[in-house]
């Protein structure tokens, strides 16, 4: 019989803004924290923390005993806000852990078997060096789940791989805390150590490390602190601390990346490999009293939370019971909704939906049953008498608008991404981001797209399907002068593309790419002419000639400017020999990157074209947008809405349909079969959204999506 592997948690839970609050009272309320060896607290200092948003202050005073040689001061945890003792505990080998609520059981409870596994390392034998503090864009639980496996050592951390081959990379679980050894038949090689819920201990390199990921109320946002002890001073330090801040650096990236598919709605639940990430998983340790598990201890925990029992001795539920009072606090009502979710779903499914997942679909269909439930939404909301076209007053500075413009337009519009040119031979790939859409684009021998066949380290995992696991093939399209152009949406919509492709067969060669930052929200650059480049519309004696010729043909002329998408405009001389593209990739609500290519039609890729004339142009054009936009994100002032008007009905219509469905819509999310706990654990966030959206004060505009 097969066994089935064991899963992820949803990527809801690393997104949800409530959840955090019941992680807070389940977990974090409930468990100890490692502070540092006692040498950290000099005598009459004092050092400062934060977990879960409780402040608690380090106080170390002078060692009772005058006599005590080692001069261990003594120490005392308060709560910074009301001067109460806080609970704590000191390890005989000189590591201090504390708690920050009453309701956290006894140390020895919390972490049975610590002790032992301590005391074969002096920890007050390296001297502290330095802390580091900074915050980084990612979920706390991405982080964790990152040191919690080392599948991705080998091509991450190329460096640490050297001292400490992941073949023999190994992970041992216990209750509430985690051994790691690089090399299981060498288990005195190096210390690395996991506490529940975010706290680490790393004795490698001839120095130790400890890092905290402390998660703050912005679900995407969590604050690192580093403390970095060494018996070694000076260079010998610096060149270690170089060592160890490169493997943070690395993990640093990583996450960044990871949290930023997790946010872009494509990732619903992933299959964890039993034997190299069981630090992940935890489902084979026989300790878990908790009822801790990677994938589903998590789960149990936050729901006793929202069940209200608060016992420090938790009796938690078996997984039954969880579904069981799942079912009855979160299906059961979900029932109420089915049949118009159903109707929507549906929907979706039929091919004339495809392209027009829009308000064209509910106006067309006025006694449709969706039709019907649109007006009943309508019915229900405060009547305003308004044009049906006007911008909400945050247009340009949203963050709520940013992330529904990512479903509504970037999600399923054929955006340009390259020229065919980068890609020489089959194999050639490059990758790509935008938008939150991490992808790569490979050569395959038939010139398409071509999806992952192998998941290496995956093939032996029992119960693993390669088949339901590959990476997702997305649609392309090459035009007639080579532009590649990709779109995200599995119901085969076109989006606001009206035209997908440039219309002027031409072989083309680049000359040169460059990027640069750009401080203004992407929509602000849709017009065409917000980029202005003169240098590019050279004329040699005969392409004047012929251009002055053409005037009495106006309508031959083919325009020197072209939207490629709502994010790309192309811009060609009126030679033809050069083409540049000008592609907007949005960052942030106030933030975008332009990403630029010059090709030549010409051998000579660089005749009679100064590129650095182009730069600097386009550079020029960036700043002059940055200052008009500067004014307008404090006035909300359009400037010219008729460029904005196709983008405001397209989020218009999107923004209807999620509220048709009950929730958000992810044109380019794959519908795969999700596990049981997969689903109780997206229907609680789904459930924490809704009630804290009923808790909210009712708003206007975008933001209270009250179009």
């Amino acid at each position: 019989m097969a066994t089935t592997p064991p899963r992820t948690l949803p990527a809801s839970w690393y997104t949800s803004r409530p959840l955090y609050q019941l992680e807070r009272r389940a977990v974090f309320l409930k468990s100890w924290y490692l502070l540092g060896p006692i040498i950290k607290f000099t005598s009459g200092t004092s050092v400062d923390y934060e977990f879960a948003g409780v402040h608690l202050t380090v106080n170390a005073t002078p060692p009772a005993d005058p006599n005590d040689q080692n001069h261990t001061p003594r120490i005392t945890v308060l709560d910074s806000t009301t001067g109460v003792p806080i609970r704590h505990h000191t390890t005989s080998t000189g590591l201090l852990f504390t708690t920050i609520s009453p309701l956290a059981p006894p140390f020895h409870t919390f972490f049975p078997g610590l002790e032992a596994t301590l005391s074969t390392v002096d920890f007050t034998a390296r001297p502290h060096r330095r802390s580091i503090a900074y915050e980084g864009h990612f979920n706390w639980k991405t982080m964790i789940d990152g040191y919690q496996e080392c599948l991705h050592c080998q091509y991450t951390h190329p460096a640490f791989s050297l001292l400490y081959p992941p073949t023999f990379y190994a992970v041992k679980n216990h209750h509430n805390w985690c051994q790691h050894y690089a090399d299981a038949a060498r288990p005195d090689d190096g210390l690395f150590l996991y506490f529940l819920p975010n706290c680490t201990l790393n004795v490698y390199g001839g120095g130790m490390s400890l890092f905290r990921v402390c998660p703050t109320e912005e679900p995407g946002r969590t604050r690192m602190e580093f403390d970095y002890y060494n018996v070694v001073e000076r260079e010998e330090f610096e060149e270690y601390y170089r060592f160890v801040r490169q493997v943070a650096d690395e993990d640093f990236e990583l996450c960044e990346t990871v949290q930023g598919n997790l946010e872009s709605g494509v990732y619903a639940e992933g299959v964890l490999n039993s034997v190299k990430e069981n630090g992940v998983a935890c489902e084979s340790s026989s300790n878990v009293s908790l009822g801790w598990k990677a994938a589903q201890g998590l789960i149990i925990l936050v729901q006793v939370a929202s069940l209200d029992i608060s016992s420090p001795a938790l009796h938690l539920p078996s997984m039954d019971t969880l579904l069981i009072l799942a079912s009855e606090r979160i299906l059961v009502p979900l029932l109420a909704v089915t049949s118009a979710a159903l109707v929507a779903y549906v929907a979706l499914q039929l091919p004339g939906w495809t392209r027009h997942v829009s308000q064209r679909l509910l106006s067309s269909l006025p006694k449709s049953k969706a039709a019907a439930k649109e007006a009943a939404l309508e019915e229900s909301q405060p009547i305003f008498v308004t044009k049906e076209l006007d911008f909400p007053y945050d247009w340009w500075t949203s963050r709520k608008l940013f992330e529904l413009e990512k479903r509504a337009v970037m999600s399923k519009t054929w955006l340009h991404v390259c020229h065919s040119s980068l890609f020489k031979k089959a194999g050639d790939y490059r990758a790509f981001h935008i938008a939150d859409f991490s992808f790569f684009v490979v050569l395959g021998k038939d010139g398409r797209l071509r999806k992952l066949i192998k998941a290496p380290k995956f093939e032996d995992n029992q119960g693993f399907s390669r088949s339901e696991n590959n990476l997702f093939e997305i649609r392309t399209f090459i035009d007639s002068s080579g532009f590649l152009y990709a779109n995200f949406d599995i119901y085969g919509s076109d989006g606001l593309t009206i035209r997908v492709g440039v219309p002027i067969r031409a072989r083309l060669t680049l000359v040169e790419s460059w990027s640069l930052e750009a401080n203004f929200n992407w929509k602000f650059a849709v017009p065409s002419g917000a980029f202005r480049v003169s240098s590019l519309m050279y004329l040699n004696k005969f392409a004047e000639l012929l251009t002055e010729a053409s005037g009495l043909f106006e309508s031959w002329r083919w325009p020197t400017e072209f939207e490629l998408s709502p994010l790309t405009r192309l811009m060609r001389s009126s030679s033809g020999e050069h083409w540049l593209t000008v592609t907007v990739i949005p960052v942030s609500e106030l933030k975008s990157t332009i990403q630029c290519s010059v090709y030549c039609s010409r051998l000579d890729p660089k005749a009679a074209l100064q590129v650095t004339a182009v730069k600097q142009e386009v550079d020029e054009s960036v700043k002059k947008l940055e200052m008009s936009f500067a004014a307008v994100s404090i006035s909300g002032e359009i400037p010219d809405a008729a460029s904005q008007e196709p983008l405001l009905a397209e989020i218009k219509a999107h923004s209807r349909l999620e509220r048709l469905m009950g929730g958000e819509v992810h044109p380019a999310s794959r519908m795969r079969d999700t596990s049981q706990a997969c689903k109780v654990a997206d229907d609680l966030c789904r459930e924490l959204e809704v009630a804290a959206d009923e808790k909210a004060p009712a708003l206007s505009g975008l933001d209270g999506l009250a179009w």
